[in-house]
C-alpha cells in the first residue's frame, strides 16, 4: 500500500528537504555505494511516496521508507526519521525499490 505523508510529519519533512536541511548519517553507506548524492536523496523525498512507516517501541521515534526517484529518473528509497531540530535525516537509501532491498 502506497501512502501520502502522515498529516503531522508531511509538511516538515517536504520543506525539509526543499530547503536542504538534511543530515545523511554515516550509516547511510548505501549513498555512495550506489552513486547517489545529497541532491538525489532529496529528490528521492520531493519525488516520492511512503511505501513502509515504523514506530520505535522503546522511543515512539518514527521512521519512514520513501520511494521516489533520484535526479537521474531512476527509482530509488530512503529511509528517513525528522531530527529534533527540524532537520530530515537520511538513515539509509538505495537505488530500486523497497521490494528489491528485502
Amino acid at each position: 500500500m502506497t501512502r501520502r505523508w502522515p498529516h503531522d510529519s508531511s509538511n516538515a519533512c517536504e520543506a525539509a528537504s526543499a530547503k536542504t536541511d538534511i543530515v545523511i548519517t554515516w550509516h547511510s553507506t548505501e549513498l555512495e555505494d550506489d552513486g547517489l548524492g545529497p541532491d538525489d536523496a532529496a529528490s528521492i523525498v520531493l519525488t516520492g511516496t511512503i511505501v513502509a512507516a515504523q514506530r520505535e517501541p522503546n522511543s515512539g521515534e518514527r521512521k519512514y521508507v520513501i520511494e521516489g526517484h533520484c535526479l537521474a529518473g531512476t527509482k530509488a528509497c530512503a529511509v528517513v526519521k525528522l531530527g529534533g531540530t527540524g532537520k530530515l535525516v537520511f538513515l539509509s537509501t538505495w537505488r530500486g525499490s523497497q521490494v528489491d532491498h528485502l
